[in-house]
């Protein structure tokens, strides 16, 4: 689950899909429309899937 750092509503991947450019990864939340930028927090692993969380970053 991700959060809007504007907005704060909570969004699932069904919700919006995350997106990659030069910037990084991000997501867009669909409410107020931020470009929410992602980091992983998780490792790789065959058997452990990548998690993605928001960073903590001011406007």
């Amino acid at each position: 689950m991700w959060t809007c750092i504007r907005c704060q509503s909570e969004l699932t991947a069904k919700d919006t899909l995350p997106s990659i450019d030069s910037f990084g990864v991000y997501f867009m939340c669909p409410v107020c429309g931020r470009r929410n930028s992602l980091r992983n927090i998780g490792r790789r692993a065959q058997d452990v899937p990548l998690v993605l969380a928001p960073l903590d970053e001011a406007d």
